[in-house]
């Protein structure tokens, strides 16, 4: 097992709905275009490899509003689910001063910033695991260790 992992607001939102039920993937439109359950199942496979989950307080409340767009009752599992999942995860809180501070704010937004934050940080070396390509690109070029997911879901 290696050290911890940053997911991003997609992935999470993957985990989120694919640990709840396999079928509500296909229900929620961010998911649906990119993802099937086989890609829920590799990543769990992939986050697995990794001794932590660690997050910031920006990725969870984006994925929180994301899930949010289904309908009752699905939401309140859904909800249950990432309420069991926050609590087995590590939260780091980078202030978003200091995502605002970083040069890639303006390109990239304040929750990739404070990721980026949250990677230089060396008692931490997390690696990021995400399909957003302008972060793995930015984090590439910064010399942070980051996992492109979509090379893996060929």
């Amino acid at each position: 097992m290696i050290g911890p992992v940053v997911l991003d607001t997609n992935l999470l939102l993957l985990l989120v709905f694919g640990t709840t039920s396999k079928d509500y993937i296909a229900l929620h439109k961010r998911l649906a275009t990119d993802f099937t359950y086989l890609h829920y199942e590799l990543l769990v496979e992939w986050t697995g490899r990794f001794s932590d989950i660690v997050l910031v307080p920006h990725i969870v409340a984006e994925t929180s509003s994301l899930l949010r767009h289904i309908a009752n009752p699905k939401r309140r599992s859904i909800q249950a689910t990432f309420q069991k999942l926050i609590s087995s995860t590590i939260e780091y809180p980078v202030p978003s001063a200091m995502g605002a501070a970083r040069d890639e704010f303006q390109d990239l937004g304040i929750t990739d910033a404070v990721i980026l934050h949250l990677l230089s940080l060396n008692e931490m070396a997390p690696t990021l695991l995400t399909i957003d390509q302008p972060l793995s690109n930015r984090a590439n070029a910064l010399g942070y260790c980051v996992l492109d997911f979509r090379q893996f879901m060929d």
